[in-house]
């Protein structure tokens, strides 16, 4: 469940605005990742479900992935995206997973 603070008729009050399962699949011998992800959102009222993979320096998503537009995709992601989702990996992984999704192994 995710509610977020100021949005809504009432600013003070948290309205929920998705409720969402995620997993995260890191290949800590490679640049590797998949990432599995289920949201009914509330805002946009849409099911989303995709399924995002990163090898090295190619990422690729399929699936319904936004939430203005529901056709399912099966697609190379942008760079823009690519960068977001690293940056996300770093903000919140412990372990700095971004490092591993974005960095050849070292020789």
């Amino acid at each position: 469940m995710a509610a977020a603070p100021g949005v809504g008729t009432d600013p003070a009050k948290p309205e929920l605005v998705a409720d969402f399962t995620a997993a995260l699949d890191l290949d800590v011998a490679g640049p590797r990742y998949r990432w599995a992800h289920q949201a009914e959102t509330y805002l946009v009222p849409t099911e989303l479900d995709y399924v995002e993979l990163g090898n090295g320096s190619r990422r690729h998503v399929s699936g319904v992935d936004f939430m203005f537009d529901i056709r399912p995709v099966d697609t190379d992601l942008p760079s823009w995206r690519v960068g977001a989702r690293l940056r996300h990996f770093g903000l919140t992984s412990p372990c700095g997973s971004s490092a591993r999704c974005s960095c050849p192994a070292p020789t």
